[in-house]
């Protein structure tokens, strides 16, 4: 499932949406649980007097009926003295929470809470924010409106309302049933038909969810989908929900009831959300001389010095004196101590390898693009290098003028309120956000890898958190949110004008720090890597595997780069285990799977309940040059003819055919018995360390890291991997990962050609993919769509007469309307939405009919026409369940003859 829905980011972004807020951002900051109120809450019984009830009460807690508890004592010892406690138990919070600080920073138009307690109010005062707080009465309904904003509603009240409050069974019931709440119930329903609705917090074991996921399942529509932060949901619902109802479940752990894991998730939607409040100031000013220098050491390179046998680096050295001397008037010459000086201030050090420069120069002079004056202490740019420096900056400039339009064109089609003053404020304030954030990860990722320091890149966000910032000095909320729709479209979905401009300035900033560097670091770092064993984490194996999956073909450049440079490249027994887990799950689940099956597509494009598995992504792009698809034809493709029976031994020959080799713990060299009992200390820290950091998985994890640990201690082995964990286990060691992105750019200055824009994007790629975000091929999912939304749009046009007469025509239009304003990707889902929300009509039609005969049955009044409508829902009933008896005789059919063709 992806990690960051986008449609939920541009839910929020709108600043129209709604959030209903339930228990779990109060437990996160110490207030009690439903669980822990209602178990203390018996402690008011006495005893003696009370023992029957307590008898009840514990019963009713095991079977987490919290509300029946609730009504039980209140029943005991009356509501003045249960409503005393519960306010009691909510003390004054300051509302200091991680979650409650997302919550109140993200453009929410108004809040919706069944909390009890005010920390949420508390929590906007701080932000100084004014968001007053009205009740659940009707005087205070009549405010709640679908363009209402800066208003907190308890819906369930507080204990200042005891008249109101929603805490016992009978409460609870009297708003779902009776007559007096009705005006609640209408108001609350009508209102958020109209607006994004965004739960958090909510527990399946609390009292509230039941009645949050019936509202959802009331409001979700097909081109309405309304989302959900909550846990203790298994897997098989939330894609029931999804298909179903178009109920987005965002889930996490919450092992220990206090909701504590919700800020992670949280976090890693943050970069994305477009904050409110006060712009930030005091920001130093663009450097343009840098970014376009940056931007032009990489173009000039890829442009014009493609030729020769000089690594990457030696001719950024190149670019840089071009650069230098280009300022210079026509003919002016320079010395070579003034331009050492000048090329040494440019980047930032005290001095320069004359040698590098020397070399640089020599390579200028035999291109004919720099003349020596007599002496040969004198240099000066010459016709033809002044020609091609100023190719160069024509050619960045039309790149610029591309990513401009190609950005643009984004606008208009998503944000088309925004007029061209606007766009152009949204794309300058993006243009500015993303040199900022190569500008910085430039610089930390050539220490990390030129240098012997260890610097934790922050993986994908560091780029996102640089540009959502600059994104909040726009004033404008509709152009702020359009800003942060463009960041996530021009970062995860670029088109190629979108590459290439992060190309240009993610290697141009990586080679303009690189050269601030000492030249022989990099050849000394080279020397180093040789000596040392590459132990091969499963992430970068996986993606050399599965053929055509998001980048593929990175992991395949960077594995030939580090086999160019005869590295040798090793993985263990249990990361190899990993990467089988990985094959073996795909195989399970999709492989007898038809190319048109809901659950293979809600996996291909991420959807809700699905991890995002590079072996079904590869296939999707695969299929699209196959004239029959199927999963069987990939995985032999991939992995052998015996990949079913033999999974492990496929892999290990495909593994092998790359070079890489497969060690055992116990079988390395200088392996010693005592390294069992290391290997169990240090994965007890990493167990605690992912614990803390939420990122635990399974024990199997971190003993597969604790094993690589131990084995690069000596620094004859490095890790190559995604994860920064083993480096944050002890700060003093010296660092043992490196990151692909790192190692990639690091074996490109060897070559003598730089890598091309879609290597360079995927290497910037696997950072965001490996921090949980989904990436996927749009061009390639689209094609693979194709046949299934051509049948779902069929589906929709034959059943037009049904679907009409159970939504009404003003609905069956505006439903139909919104199926092809989707995504291609969502529109099969969006049939099947379509096809659930009219049986649910139906339903309820039916139900209704029914309820009708009977109150006629009683008083003998049933009408002709009432007959023959509960005759025809019946029917329709009828011939529905044997459609799907038929339907399941074909399916096992199938079944039966796909197996006695493999038995032959």
């Amino acid at each position: 499932m992806a990690i960051i829905d986008r449609d939920l980011v541009r839910a929020i972004n709108s600043g129209r949406c709604f959030a209903l807020v339930g228990a779990g951002p109060s437990c996160e900051i110490g207030l009690p649980s439903w669980s822990k109120l209602a178990q203390d809450a018996i402690s008011l019984l006495d005893a003696t007097s009370h023992a029957a009830v307590i008898d009840r009460c514990q019963k009713l807690h095991v079977n987490s009926d919290y509300p029946a508890v609730f009504s039980q004592i209140e029943k005991a010892i009356g509501i003045d003295p249960l409503l005393e406690y519960v306010t009691r138990s909510f003390p004054q919070m300051n509302g200091n929470g991680e979650i409650y600080s997302y919550l109140a920073r993200w453009p929410f138009a108004v809040y919706l809470t069944t909390n009890y307690d005010d920390c949420l109010s508390q929590r906007l005062q701080r932000e100084n924010l004014s968001f007053p707080t009205k009740h659940n009465s009707q005087n205070d309904f009549r405010t709640l409106r679908a363009d209402g904003k800066g208003v907190i509603y308890k819906i369930h009240g507080d204990c200042s309302t005891p008249d109101d409050i929603v805490l016992t069974s009978e409460q609870y019931e009297a708003f779902r049933q009776l007559q007096d709440r009705n005006y609640w119930r209408e108001k609350i329903r009508s209102v958020l038909h109209m607006v994004s609705l965004v739960l958090v917090g909510y527990s399946a074991s609390d009292p509230d969810f039941k009645d949050q996921l019936a509202l959802a399942k009331d409001l979700a529509s097909p081109d309405h989908p309304i989302f959900m932060f909550a846990t203790e949901i298994s897997t098989n619902d939330i894609k029931q929900y999804f298909q179903e109802y178009n109920i987005r479940i965002i889930p996490y752990k919450n092992p220990d009831g206090t909701h504590g894991q919700l800020h992670r998730v949280l976090r890693r939607y943050d970069p994305f959300i477009a904050k409110r409040g006060t712009p930030h100031l005091g920001q130093d000013p663009i450097d343009e001389f840098k970014a376009n220098l940056a931007s032009s050491i990489h173009l000039f390179t890829r442009l014009n010095l493609l030729g020769g046998n000089d690594t990457c680096l030696k001719k950024s050295y190149e670019a840089l004196i071009a650069s230098e001397l280009g300022n210079c008037t026509d003919g002016e010459t320079t010395l070579l101590s003034d331009l050492q000086t000048a090329l040494a201030s440019r980047i930032g050090v005290q001095h320069l390898d004359p040698g590098t420069v020397q070399m640089a120069l020599e390579s200028l002079h035999g291109r004919g693009y720099v003349e020596f004056s007599a002496n040969e202490n004198q240099y000066s740019l010459s016709a033809s290098g002044r020609e091609k420096l100023e190719e160069t900056k024509a050619e960045r400039a039309l790149r610029e003028d591309k990513f401009a339009g190609a950005c643009r064109l984004f606008l208009q089609k998503e944000h088309p309120a925004l007029d061209a003053p606007a766009q152009d404020g949204v794309i300058r304030q993006l243009q500015e956000g993303l040199v900022r954030a190569f500008e910085k990860r430039g610089l930390e990722m050539a220490q990390a890898t030129f240098g012997h320091n260890t610097i934790d890149l922050s993986a994908a966000t560091d780029i996102l958190e640089v540009v959502n910032k600059q994104s909040s000095t726009i004033p404008d909320d509709n152009a702020r949110a359009a800003c942060a729709d463009l960041m996530l479209e021009v970062l995860l979905q670029p088109n190629q004008e979108m590459k290439e401009r992060i190309a240009d300035l993610s290697q141009g900033y990586f080679s303009y720090h690189a050269l601030g560097l000492d030249p022989s670091c990099s050849d000394e770092r080279l020397r180093m890597a040789k000596k040392k064993v590459w132990i091969l984490d499963s992430s970068i194996i996986l993606p050399i595997l599965a053929e055509d999956c998001v980048n593929h073909e990175f992991a395949q450049d960077l594995l030939n780069k580090m086999k160019a440079q005869e590295l040798r490249l090793v993985t263990t027994g249990r990361l190899f285990d990993e990467v089988i887990d990985h094959a073996f799950w795909a195989i399970r689940n999709f492989k007898d799977a038809k190319a048109d099956s809901t659950n293979l597509l809600q996996a291909a494009s991420g959807g809700p309940g699905y991890k995002q598995n590079l072996f079904i992504d590869g296939y999707v792009k695969w299929a699209a040059g196959q004239g029959v698809p199927s999963l069987e034809s990939y995985f032999r493709a991939v992995l052998g003819d015996e990949y079913e029976n033999d999974t492990g031994n496929c892999v290990k020959e495909q593994i092998t055919k790359f070079g890489i080799e497969i060690v055992e713990f116990s079988n390395w060299p200088e392996f010693k018995q005592e390294q069992w009992g290391d290997r169990r200390e240090v994965e007890g820290k990493i167990v605690q360390l992912r614990n803390e950091l939420g990122t635990y998985r399974s024990d199997e994890q971190c003993r597969a890291e604790a094993e690589v640990l131990i084995l690069c201690e000596n620094q004859k082995a490095g890790f190559l991997s995604q994860s920064g964990i083993l480096d944050s286990i002890d700060q003093n060691r010296s660092r043992i990962t490196w990151k692909p992105e790192s190692m990639y750019r690091f074996l490109a200055t060897f070559s003598s050609a730089p890598p091309s824009e879609d290597l360079l994007y995927e290497s910037m790629v696997q950072d965001f993919y490996y921090s949980g975000f989904d990436i996927v091929n749009r061009d390639a999912l689209k094609q693979y769509f194709a046949e299934p939304v051509r049948q779902s749009r069929m589906n929709l046009d034959e059943e037009k007469d049904r679907y009409e007469q159970a939504l009404g025509s003003a609905e069956y239009r505006r439903e139909r309307n919104g199926f092809d304003n989707v995504p291609d990707v969502q529109k099969p889902f969006y049939s099947l939405q379509f096809a659930h929300l009219v049986a649910r009509k139906e339903g309820e039609k039916r139900i209704a009919a029914e309820a009708r005969a009977r109150r006629a049955e009683e008083t003998k009044q049933l009408t002709d026409e009432d007959r023959k409508e509960l005759e025809r829902l019946k029917a329709k009933e009828a011939e529905k369940r044997r459609q799907n008896k038929r339907k399941q005789r074909r399916q096992q059919s199938q079944k039966k003859k796909g197996k006695r063709r493999k038995k032959k």
